[in-house]
Order: structure tokens, then C-alpha cells, then sequence
């Protein structure tokens, strides 16, 4: 509601109204009225404080908000007759839309703002402690040139009344409003101005956590069509400029290229000007144009993702593929915690990186256990490295070297009973690991389908070439020559019986061989190339690494035999075998094995393949980033077709 005046009229009386002030003050104790003054319920109360940060976002900067918001502008529809309120959800405000200001500079000083958010978060707690909230003589007293009395107000209510809120969204964002101006300092893009800075902090340390506040306790609310207007998903971080009347002033408060002609001269909104595209919020799921950089963590509980690796070399390869690094230090982690940890941005997302002591299950466990306690948002964790292949799944489908698994289930290898005469795995329900949660599944479907397996191939291959710039040879494909695939009974030992006795007496399966003999290549040990299997795939000319989906078997025992290995991926259909999964997939809400196939888990295996598998796993890990969900605040926003409607 609005209207243009030389003063602030009263509320138009054809539009009955009755203020949140007086709400407050009828439900004040001994004077409760329900009937006059209905009790706000926590979730209406939720749902109210994201309408009124995403109208602060929206209107911060333009003559709609020249001053801060109390309770006693803010207002509901009222039905006298009946005696009840029409709507607690539709607040609105009545607003003087004459620029009281002659001094255009003002904008230019880093603190215009101020006022504006500190009334804000006085709104804030006057709704959540259903009381009104007054600046008195103390906070007069108190204030200075730095801290003006409206924060001493803010200040003093918030350390006398913090344990009530109970609340660590609603307290983050009021704590913003406190230390608002070190919250716009944080936003560092060289393209941004004062007035961009001051909206994207709104937007990421006010609408956000209050968002996220109302999303945890209330996911049945939607955020972008139950409190504010459908949008496109792809709408831009917009910011509202207001064009001054060229009779009034030859300054434009922003920089604007349109406007609304509908609108007289002097109130005119100017075409939305859009964040810049290397700081543009995420495009949709997949798209390999979203390359833009999230916002930063404000802590570690905005982490909501984690990748670990059991090698250096594994962690290497992820964190050549950070599109920023962040300093993991500034944000420490909980006490006990024993973990080390890096930091970076990964196209739409901030990820923490968790760098193993060893490889194997029980390290995995405790290293998942402590990042738990250190970062509690983590909603996806990412197991990313190198596996031994099963060279051809039960549909018959080649596995080469340098190939990606993704893993659609864990199978514990090694988990079970050991009889004189066989071992027999456990396989009962509790004694396996529950199957990914819905969201994975729903990846994981995407990503097989033709479309999705040929998108995040391709994105692959893209990533994959940079870290071949990056580590250069190391990163190199080996060559199909060097992909050598033996008969799984094939033993890796001394060939000529004259060179080694222990290796002469190997005829059985479960004979031993020299210890000499793992150590050493194919070529010293005269392996006959004559029992290599032929495989189609590597013919091709262009020799791009595939993705494979399948289960993969996880347990302490490294796979090194060729006829094991197949007889367990033929029971329990695995298409890899790997250390790390079993002991990280419980502990968080989802998690995924993505990795490289650096040999095919027999006696021949040896390290010559593991860089470039572990750079294509990493690649992989990347592009399946692309396609996982998107972040809640990019949904709060809308396109300027539909903020023009709405005003």
C-alpha cells in the first residue's frame, strides 16, 4: 500500500487494518483479547519473518524504504464487523513515496543503511517476543556517532532476551542486524558497489537463515509459492534502483538501462539490473553454464557437503578442481576433532575436503564421526579416489582402466563368518548398509538416463582436461597398450621356473608365490601376453573414460585375485572394489562412492594407472556436483517481470 504525499497519511479507511503494534499490545498480559488480538503461532510468525526480509531485500535502497520498519507500519487486513484479522499472512506496509533526501551522496556513505536494518531486527524480536520495543533514555544515553541509540535499543534487548529466543536461525540474523556493516565488509567482488554489497548481505545473512529456519521446521511451506509470487527458477539476483525526476535532480540513485512507463516521471522503477554473471546464483540442475560462485560460509553448519579421500594424491586432484579455496582455519572445527581439513567452492557449492591418516574402513568411520561433530550441516558426502574394477559387469559391459564407478549401493567385502572350509558373508538386514536415500536415487536415475550419462561425460572429460594442464603427465592417459587385462587363474609371479623355486611350485590357486614377485612388473617377471583378454573398447581411437553405475563391495582386505574377484562380483553383482565406503555411507544423510579404476583387482594390479584414475574420479565427482540440488536462498528471489506486477 502506498501512496504519494508531502506527509504520511493514515491508513486509507476503505482498507480496515489493524497494526502489529496493537496486536502486541492486546496480547500483552491481563489483557489478552483472542478475539481482537489473535495468538501469532510460531510458524505464522516463521512464515511472517521471511515475507518481511525477502520485502526488505526487494525494497532496501528505493523510496519504498526510506525509513526502518516498525510495528507500529506494519499492518494486517481487518474485518471489524466480524472482529477478526483476514489474513496473518499478508502483512503489508503503508510507505511515503517522496524522497525526503536532497543529498544524493548519502547512498555513497557505508552506513546509510543502517537505521533501516537495525528497525529490522527490532521487527524481528518484537514478533518473536510478542512484545513491543521502545528506545528509552538509557539507550539515548548511551549512544554515540558510531552506535546510534536504535542499536543501543537492538543491543539491549537481544543480551537480555537471548535465551528466550531458543532460535540459532532467528539469532544468526538478528546478530546480523548488530554487526551488519562487518557483514557487507564481507562481501568482497570487485564489481559490486556499496548499494550491491549491502543487498547481498541482506540476502545472505538475513533472508537466508530465516529461510532455512522455516524450511527445517516447515517443509511443507514453499517458499516460492505459498509466501512470495512464482518466479523462473533462473531469475537473477536483482536489485530495485529508483530513477529521480530529471526536474527534481539530474542524479540516478543506480545505474538502469529501462523503465516503467506506466509509472509518472519522478516514480518511475528502473529495469532490474542483474548480479554479474560470475557471482550469478546457479542456473538449473545440470546446467554447465551455472559456473557461478556461491556465498561464502558464514560457519562451519553452511558446509552441506564433504569429500573424502584416503590418498594424497586423491585429495590433490579434488582440490586442483576448486573454482575458489577458502581458509579453512577461519571457521576451526570441534573440539576432539582430529581431522585435518581444506576448503574450496565447487561451481554452486562450498565443500569441505577431509584428508584421511590411511586408507581402509575404521579410518573412514572415525574420520566421517569427527567431521560430523565439526560440521553438522553436511547433507551429502562424497567418497572420491581410486578402486580395483570388476572388467566386466553382469551385463557383460566393459570396465577399462581409467573408467569412474559410481556407486548405487555398499556391499561389505570381508564381512562375515570364516568356516574351516568357506567363508560366508552377513546378509542379513541389520547387518547391511541401508540403500541411498531418495534425493540420491533420484540423481542417480538422471544421471543413467542417455541424456544425463552423456552430459556428465562430457563434463568430465572438460574437467579431466584441466587437471591434464594442471599435473601434466601425471594426469596423462597411460595408453591402451598399458591396459593390460590377464585370465582371471593367470598368477603375477616368476614365469621361468629356473628364476624363482617358490614361484616354479605355484600350480594351485591358493599356492603361495615369492614376495619378490608383488613388488616387480609384468615385463621383469615375463608375464605371457598371450593370456591377456581382448577388449573391444580399447580400440577406439578417442579414448574418453566411461561412467559406470553399479554396486561396490567395501571392506579392509585389498582385492589381488583375479578368480575371487569374480566369483564375489558374480554372487553379489559389484563392479568394484574399494577400502573407504563402508565406513563413511551411515554416518551421513546421503552418501556416494565415486571412483577411478586404477587396476582390475588381481595379482597384476600395480600403481601405474592410479594418477590419471584419480584425476578422472575427481572430474567425475565434479560434474555429478553440477546436477545435485540447489541452494534454498536462490529461490527466494524474483525476476523483474514479477516485482514490477507486484508493485
Amino acid at each position: 500500500m502506498w501512496h504519494k504525499s508531502e506527509q504520511i497519511l493514515p491508513t486509507p479507511k476503505a482498507h480496515p487494518t489493524i497494526s502489529l503494534l496493537r496486536l502486541l499490545e492486546e496480547r500483552a498480559p491481563g489483557r489478552a483479547n483472542a478475539n481482537v488480538a489473535p495468538i501469532l503461532s510460531k510458524k505464522t510468525k516463521k512464515i511472517i519473518a521471511v515475507i518481511l526480509a525477502s520485502s526488505l531485500l526487494k525494497l532496501c535502497g528505493s523510496p519504498w524504504l526510506q525509513k526502518g520498519w516498525d510495528a507500529d507500519s506494519l499492518y494486517f487486513m481487518h474485518d471489524p464487523k466480524a472482529d477478526e484479522i483476514l489474513d496473518l499472512q499478508r502483512p503489508y506496509f503503508v510507505s511515503n513515496l517522496v524522497w525526503e533526501s536532497s543529498d544524493e551522496a548519502d547512498t555513497a556513505n557505508p552506513n546509510y543503511h543502517l537505521p533501516i536494518i537495525l528497525a529490522f531486527g527490532i521487527l524481528l524480536m518484537e514478533l518473536e517476543l510478542d512484545q513491543s520495543i521502545a528506545i528509552i533514555e538509557e539507550d539515548e544515553q548511551e549512544a554515540d556517532e558510531g552506535y546510534p541509540p536504535i542499536y543501543m535499543t537492538l543491543l539491549r534487548i537481544f543480551l537480555l532476551r537471548k535465551e528466550d529466543l531458543d532460535d540459532c536461525y532467528l539469532l544468526q540474523a538478528i546478530n546480523s542486524c548488530l554487526e551488519f556493516s562487518n557483514r557487507v565488509d564481507s562481501i568482497k567482488h570487485p564489481s559490486f558497489d556499496n548499494d550491491f554489497k549491502v543487498r547481498a548481505a541482506i540476502l545472505r545473512y538475513i533472508v537466508q537463515p530465516l529461510s532455512q529456519r522455516l524450511e527445517a521446521a516447515h517443509p511443507e511451506v514453499s517458499l516460492d509459492t505459498t509466501i512470495l509470487p512464482q518466479h523462473s527458477v533462473k531469475a537473477k539476483f536483482s536489485r530495485v534502483s529508483y530513477m529521480r525526476d530529471e526536474e527534481s535532480s539530474s542524479t540516478t540513485r543506480t545505474s538502469s538501462t529501462t523503465t516503467t512507463p506506466n509509472l509518472p516521471a519522478g516514480e518511475r522503477l528502473s529495469g532490474l539490473q542483474s548480479i554479474p554473471p560470475q557471482f550469478a546464483s546457479c542456473g538449473e540442475a545440470g546446467d554447465p553454464t551455472a559456473t557461478s560462485l556461491p556465498p561464502s560460509p558464514r560457519g562451519r553448519r553452511d558446509f552441506e557437503i564433504v569429500i573424502i579421500c584416503a590418498l594424497p594424491l586423491e585429495a590433490d586432484a579434488v582440490q586442483a578442481l576448486f573454482d575458489r579455496r577458502l581458509d579453512i582455519n577461519s571457521y576451526g572445527k570441534a573440539q576432539g576433532d582430529q581431522n585435518a581439513y581444506s576448503a574450496g567452492v565447487m561451481g554452486c557449492h562450498n565443500v569441505v575436503l577431509a584428508h584421511m591418516p590411511g586408507m581402509g574402513r575404521v579410518s573412514a568411520a572415525i574420520v566421517a564421526a569427527h567431521c560430523r561433530s565439526s560440521f553438522r550441516g553436511i547433507k551429502l558426502a562424497l567418497v572420491v579416489g581410486i578402486c580395483g574394477g570388476v572388467p566386466f559387469t553382469k551385463d557383460r559391459e566393459e570396465i577399462l582402466l581409467g573408467d569412474v564407478v559410481i556407486s548405487d549401493g555398499i556391499v561389505q567385502h570381508g564381512f562375515g563368518r570364516q568356516f574351516p572350509d568357506r567363508f560366508v558373508r552377513k546378509d542379513t538386514l541389520l547387518d547391511n548398509l541401508g540403500r541411498p536415500n531418495m534425493e540420491i536415487r533420484a540423481l542417480l536415475a538422471k544421471l543413467r538416463g542417455r541424456s544425463g550419462r552423456k552430459a556428465i561425460q562430457g563434463r568430465m572429460s572438460e574437467h579431466l582436461s584441466a587437471l591434464q594442464k594442471e599435473f601434466g603427465e601425471a594426469a596423462t592417459y597411460p595408453g591402451a597398450s598399458q591396459d593390460k587385462l590377464f585370465e582371471p587363474s593367470y598368477r603375477h609371479k616368476h614365469q621361468i621356473p629356473s628364476s624363482c623355486a617358490a614361484c616354479a611350485a605355484c600350480k594351485q590357486r591358493r599356492d603361495p608365490v615369492c614376495e619378490a614377485s608383488v613388488a616387480l612388473k609384468c615385463e621383469q617377471l615375463g608375464c605371457d601376453l598371450t593370456k591377456m583378454m581382448p577388449r573391444c573398447r580399447l580400440t577406439s581411437i578417442n579414448r574418453q573414460p566411461f561412467v559406470h553405475f553399479g554396486l561396490v563391495a567395501s571392506g579392509d582386505a585389498v582385492m589381488k585375485s583375479g578368480e575371487d574377484r569374480d566369483e564375489f562380483a558374480a554372487e553379489e553383482d559389484v563392479i568394484a572394489f574399494e577400502m573407504e565406503g563402508a565406513g563413511v555411507w551411515d554416518n551421513f544423510p546421503a552418501c556416494l562412492v565415486i571412483k577411478g579404476v586404477c587396476d582390475y583387482a588381481d595379482s597384476h594390479k600395480s600403481k601405474q594407472w592410479q594418477n590419471y584414475a584419480a584425476a578422472a574420479a575427481a572430474a567425475c565427482m565434479k560434474a555429478a556436483l553440477e546436477n545435485w540440488g540447489q541452494k534454498t536462498w536462490e529461490n527466494i528471489l524474483e525476476g523483474s517481470e514479477s516485482l514490477q506486477q507486484s508493485e
